[in-house]
Order: C-alpha cells, then structure tokens, then sequence
C-alpha cells in the first residue's frame, strides 16, 4: 500500500483479540430482570449480550455437566474470553451465588479486560411471581425451592461485593435512566 508520500509501508493490523475489551456482569438473582437489562443495553448502547442461560441450556442438551465445584466457569468463561475477540462491549449475566460468579469478573479482568459489576435486584415475591410465569425454554431450570436458594445466597453475597451500579427492577424499569447511568459507565474518565 503506498502512502501520500508514494513510499510503500505496511500498517500494523491489530486483530480485535489484542484489544481491550469491556465485560459489564449483570449479577442478580433468577428472575430479577437481568436478560430485560442486557437487552436494553443491547438495543440503546450497542452492547453485546452473551445469554449464560442459553448457553448453559445449550450444553445441558448435549450433555455437558457443570463441574461439581466450579460450575461452568471454565466454559462461560473461554466464551466470554472468545467474544471479546469480536466484540469490544459485551454483557453477561451471573446470579452471585456461587464463588465461581465473582470469580468470572476476577479472571477477565487479570485477562486485561475492564469490568463493570452491576447489581440488578428485586424482592423475593416479585421474582418468585416473575418465575411463575416463565415459559421460555431457554431458561435454567430451576424450582421455587432452588430459586429460592439461589435468592438467598446471592443476595448475601452481594452484601460483600462491591459494584459500579444497583438497578431495582420491583418497578417498571426507568429505561432513559439505565442506559444513561451505564452509557456514563463507559465513558472515558
């Protein structure tokens, strides 16, 4: 390729896996308006959504054991680690309750990448009524006992973590506020 100056040079590409990328975890409880958010985040700020329950649905159907400890840690995580080679934005979801959650955030972030925690929350009975009503199959499978676990550990795991934002989904989503709340998240400090 010449240049202006007619000399041939040759520019560096930079294939987007070398690129720093950003991870928002929309950590919450089942059923408290995670996916709602990621896609809203999606439609308005051109946010890459990674769906964990599709995934983890995906690889249940083929077979595929969470490990007993971990989860599906290393999976979701090589997932999110190979998105970011296409994707400079992207969003992921996680309950909180278990280690291996806030372990996700942890390992993208020593990858390089920048992250940003954010609690999505809701009370039990409005989740609980939310789940009640589920029809999607691509939903994790989870009973009202199990949900409930889930809701307990996560919230008080919460109670320990730090995030860069809480959004309560009890009432109608104020969604001008969401976006611009998370648009100033990403904005260059």
């Amino acid at each position: 390729m010449a240049d202006v100056g007619g000399s041939e040079f040759q520019p560096k590409v930079v294939s987007r896996s070398s690129l720093v990328g950003t991870v928002i975890v929309l950590y919450g409880p089942k059923a408290v308006g995670k996916t709602q958010i990621a896609m809203l985040l999606e439609r308005a700020l051109g946010i890459h959504h990674l769906d964990c329950d599709v995934l983890i649905t995906g690889w249940l159907a083929a077979g595929i054991q969470p490990h007993p400890t971990e989860g599906w840690l290393d999976q979701v995580e090589g997932t999110v680690l190979a998105a970011l080679a296409e994707w400079e934005l992207l969003s992921v979801e996680a309950t909180g309750a278990w280690p291996c959650d806030w372990q996700l955030a942890d390992d993208v972030e020593h990858a390089g990448h920048g992250v940003h925690r954010i609690w999505v929350h809701a009370p039990w009975q409005t989740t609980l009524e939310r789940l009640r009503r589920r029809e999607s199959s691509d939903r994790v499978p989870a009973s009202e006992d199990e949900a409930r676990v889930i809701y307990e550990a996560a919230t008080e795991q919460a109670s320990i973590h730090d995030f860069d934002l809480a959004i309560p989904t009890a009432e109608p989503l104020d969604q001008q506020n969401v976006v611009g709340t998370v648009g100033g998240l990403l904005r260059p400090k």
